[in-house]
């Protein structure tokens, strides 16, 4: 699948210029540990020793700062701050059983009833961040309780941010004159979304189809205005 290509460009990246028969040899093993790897978690095979459970996600796993999150697009994971101390506490006794580990990922207490990231968490108290490739890696051998919550990097006004908290837009479906006909829905999106990239998942929220005009007001005692649909939402 998708998630073991990724991983497998994590796990081994041998050179493929001229070499000797033993660095070939050694670099043919390294691809073969790493395939070894990657069927691990595509079959969601737990790593049969606390020491290689963490040898795949040190390899896997990057440290996040938060100054240099990387490219716009990349995409990383929340994980509860508690649970990544006790995998850590784990996985640092090479000879620990797998029943000595940490119980399922468990992200409930970082949302609120619409699963949703809930508002004042810190970095390193609430939550820890991991790459996609980590994420996959101890979902599949741990399984999850609530959402995954994945974050992605996104360049506003020219600076590189972690995407921590996306716009919450209220969206409602309404007649010609403004008249609210449907119970309003929460849409969470980029705030570098199109504005007609937000019509299409307000229009799939609701479920419905067909030329529909994306209005916007801040008030509700305001009247509606049409939203250039050519415009990202920060904009």
């Amino acid at each position: 699948g998708s998630s073991s290509g990724s991983a497998a460009s994590a796990l081994a990246a041998p050179r493929l210029a001229k070499q000797t028969s033993e660095q070939w040899s050694a670099d043919s093993e390294q691809i073969a540990q790493a395939l070894g790897y990657v069927a691990r978690i595509d079959l969601k095979m737990v790593p049969p020793n606390a020491r290689e459970e963490l040898e795949i996600i040190e390899k896997l796993n990057e440290n996040f700062n938060p100054e240099a999150p990387g490219k716009t697009g990349d995409l990383w994971y929340l994980i509860p701050a508690r649970w990544w101390k006790q995998w850590l506490e784990f996985t640092s006794t090479g000879t620990n059983s797998r029943e000595q580990g940490p119980p399922s990922i468990d992200n409930t207490d970082l949302v609120d009833a619409r699963d949703f990231l809930r508002i004042g968490l810190s970095e390193g108290v609430d939550y820890e961040v991991v790459t996609q490739d980590a994420w996959h890696a101890l979902v599949a051998w741990y399984d999850k309780c609530g959402p995954a919550l994945p974050r992605k990097v996104i360049e506003i006004d020219g600076h590189l941010e972690l995407e921590m908290y996306p716009l919450a837009l209220h969206i409602s479906r309404t007649d010609q004159d403004g008249q609210i006909m449907l119970l309003e829905k929460t849409l969470e999106i980029s705030r570098t979304a199109l504005a007609s990239e937000a019509k299409q998942a307000a229009c799939a929220l609701h479920g419905i189809d067909g030329d529909w005009v994306l209005c916007h007001r801040i008030h509700q005692d305001l009247e509606f205005e049409e939203v250039d649909e050519s415009q990202t939402l920060h904009a």
